[in-house]
């Protein structure tokens, strides 16, 4: 049991009152919210707020924007939020070597403008909307369409730094490497939801800002967007991100592609690309001239939001079981992503299940629930079944986070 009047004395010893915050409420997870609020302003401070939780047993959530605490299984029990806005500073920049180090709550969209200014970028998006922070892009491994040619945050994160229960911070990568149990542990914080450790810091690689940007829409069947697809993925074409999406009216789907490089390399891809589309032999529709956006149509307001990740040659196949059944539909067709989206009353869980099995047949397959009412996360389960490997988890969740604080019950297999 925890001691929660404890535990606020304890805080309260060791930290000003402004690293408190009142209104708990709003820090509610899936309908439970937490006793305490703690808001540290550094990584020194996060580790001690995670070591006097641990003395105390307190259940800890790591709290960043806001914006993606829909994904996980409601939590088996909550104490103390751990708000990590306040860390938003920048380390260190250094635009000649291009890297960049910053704290965990940091905006990404404010940390492009810092680049910015230096005619830079990290190639990250969050398609979650503003106000998602680097660490939670961390946490959850959230990538948006720029993965088709630079990577997701894991190519990209060169140095990590992250909390744990003892209250210890752990450097991993760049110039400082502590790695526990034989395991790249900066790493594994990638995805881990926070279970793992809580990210205070991080280095990445970043990229200049291409000298030109230019956005193609291809409307046609899906299959023929799949093979133009795949004829530009074997290309020279100048193109950084790919998406698909079902339309609203009509049977034909959307492509949407990015240009993005020199000027000349640019203009010559447009002309190039512009040959891609009839040769599939199907009717399309080829428009240069859409208006400017870094993201396909957003469907991270939904009340049922669904991941699947497939093998690239079954895109098109869960794609169309996801729009048979009413889905808004965004795929990531070669890194083997698709998004599928409901209102609540659009979709059942034993629909939700035959989806996720209709994934793991395709291979190497999953199906994850990003946002769900509570109840359909009971019914159908966020992560799926743990896969053979998930014992490894087990232990290093067992040597890192003994007592079992760190998002409890929200990760796979309930740890």
């Amino acid at each position: 049991m925890t001691d929660s009047a404890a535990l606020e004395a304890a805080l309260k010893e060791r930290f000003s009152g402004e690293a408190f915050e009142t209104d708990a409420a709003k820090y509610a997870v899936d309908g439970v919210a937490p006793k305490l609020v703690a808001r540290p302003s550094t990584q020194e401070e996060v580790a001690a707020v995670l070591a006097l939780a641990n003395e105390h047993n307190a259940a800890v959530i790591p709290w960043g924007g806001g914006t993606q605490m829909g994904l996980g299984m409601p939590p088996a029990r909550y104490d103390l939020a751990l708000d990590l806005q306040g860390l938003d500073r920048v380390i260190e920049y250094e635009p000649a070597d291009l890297t960049v180090t910053v704290e965990a709550g940091i905006e990404l969209d404010d940390l492009q403008h810092v680049l910015g200014e230096h005619g830079q970028w990290l190639p990250l998006s969050a398609p979650r909307g503003p106000h998602v922070t680097i660490g939670g892009l961390l946490a959850t491994n959230l990538s948006g369409p720029e993965r088709y040619r630079h990577g997701t945050a894991r190519d990209l994160l060169i140095g990590i730094t992250f909390a744990l229960p003892s209250g210890e911070l752990v450097k991993s990568g760049g110039r400082v490497v502590k790695n526990v149990a034989g395991y790249d542990m900066g790493k594994l914080q990638i995805g881990a939801l926070g279970t793992l450790g809580v990210i205070t810091q991080a280095t990445f690689k970043v990229a200049p800002l291409p000298a030109r940007t230019e956005f193609c829409w291809v409307h046609a069947p899906l299959t023929a967007l799949m093979s133009i697809t795949s004829q530009v993925a074997r290309s020279l074409l100048a193109v950084d991100a790919l998406g698909l999406t079902n339309n609203a009216e009509g049977a034909d789907w959307s492509l949407r592609v990015r240009f993005s490089g020199g000027s000349a390399a640019v203009e010559r891809s447009l002309r190039d690309f512009a040959q891609y589309a009839p040769s599939s032999g199907r009717e399309t529709s080829v428009s240069f001239d859409h208006p400017s956006g870094d993201h396909v149509p957003s469907l991270f307001g939904a009340r049922v939001l669904a991941r699947a990740s497939v093998v690239p040659t079954t895109v098109a196949s869960i794609c169309q079981a996801f729009d048979a059944e009413g889905a808004k539909v965004i795929a990531y067709p070669t890194a083997g992503i698709v998004y599928g989206a409901w209102e609540a009353d659009g979709i059942s869980a034993g629909v939700l299940r035959e989806l996720r099995g209709r994934c793991l047949g395709s291979g190497l397959g999953a199906l994850v629930l990003e946002r769900a009412p509570v109840e359909m996360k009971h019914e159908v389960g966020v992560w799926g079944e743990p896969r053979e490997d998930f014992d490894l988890m087990r232990r290093l969740k067992a040597e890192l986070d003994p007592k079992g604080v760190l998002n409890p019950g929200r990760y796979l297999g309930g740890i």
